[in-house]
């Protein structure tokens, strides 16, 4: 199978981030990145608002522009566990490392998080219980992560051991989609023991289009694809369709729009940002 994915470097390049609000002193946010392994869906709109003027006699009306509404997406994509695992296993690495603030290691390490780290336990116990009710139904075979040689194992065969690493590596995959089901679905909800720091801003990145936009969540929907069946200890979907629909959320210090720089680059952008140097709208990663 031709690993495609992996050569053109999609996830480092196409991702959405999670911008936590911190009740810790002295910082400020916590990040999770949730890279897309696949192609993604986008479409985007955006509303000018007029006051018409109907003036009497006149064949034509008149305008008055009075601002726009922010732009909209609406983000489509998909996680489909058995492409994760014959195409990106290095996503399946063990969760027990530490977090890291660093873009690229956080990019191709984004299981390396505390959220993670629950999932996985959740999904532990979740095989355990299964293991000690329905004995004589399912066998389980679990680990505590995967060692290297396994990486791009292609597992076929009727043999034992063969058949232990493919449910291990499974289950890793499994943890991998709950882990970002979970993330999804902090989208549109506050912290309830401090309600004020309010939801995650999500910043959407893909390619040279879309650099590091900064959006709220309005509503999300997951469905999933019957048709592909269950990972069949955890009964997760194998293949899982992710929408989110996002409304860009410009603030910064009110001030002049300049990509690439902490505050300002969340300033409102008009044209005169296609007159410059570098001829764009979007924040820009930090410089």
């Amino acid at each position: 199978m031709p690993s495609y994915n992996t050569n053109r470097q999609l996830p480092e390049r196409s991702r959405v981030v999670f911008y936590y609000p911190s009740p810790k002193e002295g910082e400020s946010f916590v990040q999770v990145v949730l890279p897309f392994y696949e192609n993604i869906d986008i479409r985007e709109s955006k509303s000018a608002r007029y006051t018409e003027f109907k003036l009497l006699s006149r064949s034509s009306n008149l305008y008055g522009y009075t601002g726009a509404d922010s732009r909209q997406f609406e983000l489509t994509f998909t996680i489909n566990l058995p492409h994760i695992i014959y195409e990106h296993p290095e996503a399946l690495n063990d969760q027990s490392q530490p977090v890291t603030r660093d873009w690229a290691k956080t990019i191709s390490n984004a299981t390396q998080d505390p959220f993670a780290k629950q999932s996985s336990k959740l999904a532990n116990k979740f095989l355990q219980k299964a293991k000690t009710e329905y004995p004589n139904v399912l066998s389980f075979h679990t680990f505590n992560g995967i060692p290297s040689v396994f990486k791009g194992l292609s597992i076929v065969g009727p043999s034992p051991e063969l058949e232990t690493q493919k449910n291990l590596i499974n289950v890793k995959a499994a943890e991998l989609g709950l882990y970002w089901t979970n993330i999804v679905r902090t989208s549109v909800v506050t912290n309830s023991k401090n309600p004020v720091l309010g939801p995650p801003i999500i910043r959407f990145t893909h390619g040279l289009l879309y650099q590091d936009v900064p959006c709220i969540c309005k509503k999300y929907s997951i469905t999933y694809d019957d048709k592909s069946g269950f990972e069949m200890q955890t009964l997760f979907p194998r293949i899982m369709k992710f929408s989110l629909s996002l409304e860009e959320v410009r603030a910064g210090d009110f001030g002049k729009f300049q990509r690439g720089q902490v505050v300002s680059r969340d300033n409102l952008s008009g044209y005169e940002a296609m007159f410059t140097e570098e001829p764009s709208m979007d924040p820009g990663e930090l410089l």
